[in-house]
């Protein structure tokens, strides 16, 4: 996983408690465009991170939610302990 990716996600997830991929925030698309990143790239991360039981995905839709909110302490190691 890009260290891109995880920096992105942890700014996101800084400010929401939601990560809605349809919506996503200016900030998330200037950070991905910078990084020659997409939306479906970002998509892929959240879910291995889903799949590491970080995150937990609506149902039918591309809405993640953090599974235990590190608060100030999030990073990538955050994410991932």
């Amino acid at each position: 996983m890009d260290m891109d990716l995880i920096e992105t996600i942890t700014n996101w997830v800084k400010w929401e408690r939601e990560l809605d991929l349809k919506n996503p925030p200016l900030f998330v698309l200037e950070t991905l465009e910078k990084h020659e990143q997409t939306v479906k790239n970002l998509e892929l991360a959240l879910d291995l991170l889903t799949t590491l039981g970080k995150f937990e995905k609506y149902p039918d839709s591309k809405v993640y939610i953090p599974l235990h909110p590190a608060k100030n302490q999030i990073g990538f190691f955050g994410l991932l302990k």
